[in-house]
């Protein structure tokens, strides 16, 4: 296993480890497991979890709108958030808070907001769409494409990077 870089921000009086090509990996298997277990469970999820996904997708289209790209980051975790709240559960909730936080971390080393969040605004609008209209099947098969597409952009530029550091 590879050693892990720390980052120290001056003035913070903290380390936090930079993410790995593998953290990657390992955190898109644990949001797999929970946002399409989430939806899969969600035959008939309530009409309060479904209006959420859509709040969710409203502000990030509401953030793109302003030209706001970090603002657009934020609103994709409430999406992701809301979607395994589709499960009902407060463990599943506190279990992708974490995920979700880990995440962010990634997304912040990409340090290219716009770049990276708004294709998949689009695709949230979708997922929604198809979940408000009952059809959990197809909103897990668009989550299932998203997930892949996200994971293989972040996977690449974190091989890159240590690649480069190496």
């Amino acid at each position: 296993m590879r050693e892990r870089l720390l980052v120290h921000q001056m003035h913070r009086g903290v380390f936090v480890g930079l993410p790995t090509s593998e953290d990657v990996r390992d955190l898109f298997q644990a949001r797999r497991t929970l946002e399409l277990s989430s939806i899969r469970g969600a035959v008939a999820p309530s009409e309060e979890a479904v209006r959420l996904v859509g709040t969710a997708v409203d502000e990030g289209e509401a953030a793109r709108d302003r030209r706001d790209w970090w603002g657009i980051g934020t609103a994709n975790m409430r999406f992701h958030q809301a979607v395994a709240g589709l499960a009902g559960s407060p463990r599943v909730n506190g279990f992708m808070s974490q995920v979700l936080a880990e995440t962010r971390l990634v997304f912040h080393v990409m340090d290219a907001p716009k770049e990276f969040h708004v294709p998949y605004l689009d695709w949230n609008r979708r997922i929604h769409t198809l979940l408000a209209s009952g059809d959990a099947a197809g909103a897990a098969e668009e989550l299932t494409t998203y997930l892949e597409t996200s994971e293989h952009q972040l996977v690449t530029a974190f091989t890159d990077m240590e690649r480069r550091r190496d």
